[in-house]
């Protein structure tokens, strides 16, 4: 199991991605007060769960539901991420900087 550090503001939403996932992890505090996620994810699966709860943080603050590039590059991902939040619009933002591109 690796050891990834995670914000206290993204905390629960990188936990409802990994629950829905089907990895198995742990949130441990350090002595200096830093969050840190102990899981099965590999490092790029785990990058991919922070962008997705970047995402549903950004959702839950504006209300307009947000995907990354990647995500909507791939039909079944989009297709499935629509259909569980009931939503049929939604906006991307860039994988690498988290800025908003586009509303579809």
């Amino acid at each position: 199991m690796k050891k990834y550090r995670v914000s206290k503001e993204l905390k629960k939403y990188v936990r409802r991605v990994l629950i829905r996932s089907f990895y198995k992890y742990h949130f441990i505090t350090d002595d200096e007060g830093q969050c840190w996620c102990v899981t099965n994810a590999t490092s790029d699966a785990f990058h991919q769960i922070v962008q997705r709860a970047k995402c549903e943080k950004a959702t839950e603050e504006t209300g307009v539901f947000m995907v990354t590039a990647k995500e909507r590059n791939n039909v079944n991902m989009l297709s499935s991420l629509l259909k569980q939040n009931g939503v049929t619009s939604y906006q991307v933002i860039d994988d690498a900087d988290a800025s908003r591109r586009l509303i579809k």
